[in-house]
């Protein structure tokens, strides 16, 4: 008989995380849900190669990993033509054709508190401000709309996640962001067939003057399997996980585009010129103001909101003022979304995949690495 395990031992077991590097020496009867069944063959024995996918803008290699040679791998990095958080994301799959395991980097998305008091009945609302509330609340609906019956086997806050993430941002040239992480072991089903899925998830708030009303999902993975094999597949998905690296080259550069992507003010007079941070937080200020009169707008077109939790999408495109340079810029062309959780709390989000399509560039291009 399959023996249970206890919330903290699952949470023990969960610590041992492959963005910690222990997952290479985690044995599969340690992982959630350990049957006892034939093994496949170990990682050893798989054919594997090193890949890199490659930034069509900047012309160096973003990412680097390892992955074993007849999986599919499809991904991009792309620029949107908009200033941070939102600039670049990049997207990954990796996924074995002959079965169910499949690693996962969601493209980066933004998510904003929205006072609606037709579903929130005139109460003030708040964004997510846990890593953990929002893969359960954003990631799972929006990347496994299929999902059903899900269930959350155990999670924790990584202090390592959040000292990583706290250092990409400061190469982008903005500090003093909140930064939160996550990490959730899930089960569900989808077509009748059950999964288990690890999501790690970090959220960036840049400064604003109001607080904390934005967050940025800067980062977020899932590695996934059936439901019987996630224990015989975590050891390999683990292990093309934590050989998924950024160049370092391509960080100083990337972060070298984004400060040059901020607009430049005029100088003030004896006190010289605002610091990137000043301008960011203008920036910021002026964003919240954009995405609140959005949200106003479509808050008139709702009729009901829906009963299920989950979302209304709407197409809009507006003008927005940078608050520097005076420049008016079309934006839209995409999606808001509005999403609400089951405690009646009500959120938006925009997609950058349809929101604020203007300069968008980029495209898939995955070389191996010779």
């Amino acid at each position: 008989m399959k023996q249970c395990l206890s919330p903290l031992r699952l949470t023990q077991v969960l610590c041992q995380s492959v963005l910690l590097l222990a997952v290479s020496r985690t044995s599969a009867a340690e992982l959630p849900g350990a049957a006892t069944t034939n093994a496949r063959p170990s990682t050893a024995q798989l054919s594997l190669a090193q890949y890199a996918l490659q930034d069509p803008v900047l012309h160096l290699t973003a990412w680097s990993f390892v992955a074993p040679v007849d999986w599919h791998r499809s991904g991009g990095v792309y620029w949107t033509g908009r200033l941070l958080p939102l600039a670049y994301y990049s997207e990954l799959t990796i996924k074995n054709p002959r079965g169910s395991e499949q690693l996962q980097l969601f493209p980066t998305a933004i998510y904003v508190a929205a006072e609606n008091p037709m579903w929130a009945a005139g109460r003030p609302v708040s964004p997510y401000l846990q890593a953990d509330e929002c893969i359960r609340r954003i990631l799972i609906p929006k990347h496994r709309p299929q999902a059903r019956n899900v269930k959350v086997l155990a999670s924790d806050k990584p202090a390592q996640l959040v000292s990583e993430a706290s250092a990409r941002t400061r190469t982008q040239g903005v500090a003093g962001c909140d930064v939160r992480a996550a990490r959730v072991l899930v089960e569900y089903t989808e077509s009748d067939r059950s999964f288990r899925e690890m999501f790690f998830c970090t959220l960036v708030s840049p400064p604003t003057a109001q607080g904390p009303t934005v967050w940025c999902i800067e980062r977020a993975l899932g590695l996934r399997a059936e439901k019987d094999e996630f224990e015989r597949s975590y050891r390999t998905l683990g292990l093309i996980a934590s050989s998924l690296r950024e160049n370092q080259d391509w960080v100083l550069a990337r972060g070298r585009q984004l400060r040059s992507m901020i607009p430049s003010p005029t100088p003030r007079t004896g006190a010289g010129a605002p610091s990137i941070l000043d301008v960011s937080r203008s920036i910021s200020r002026n964003n919240d103001q954009f995405l609140k009169n959005i949200d106003a707008l479509h808050t008139q077109r709702l009729n009901t909101p829906a009963s299920d939790g989950w979302t209304r999408s709407y197409r809009n495109t507006e003008r927005v003022v940078n608050p520097t340079t005076g420049e008016e810029m079309e934006v839209g062309g995409g999606y808001l979304q509005y999403y609400q959780d089951y405690s009646g709390r009500i959120y938006s989000s925009n997609d950058p995949t349809d929101f604020y399509l203007q300069t968008k560039v980029g495209g898939t291009v995955l070389e191996p690495v010779r």
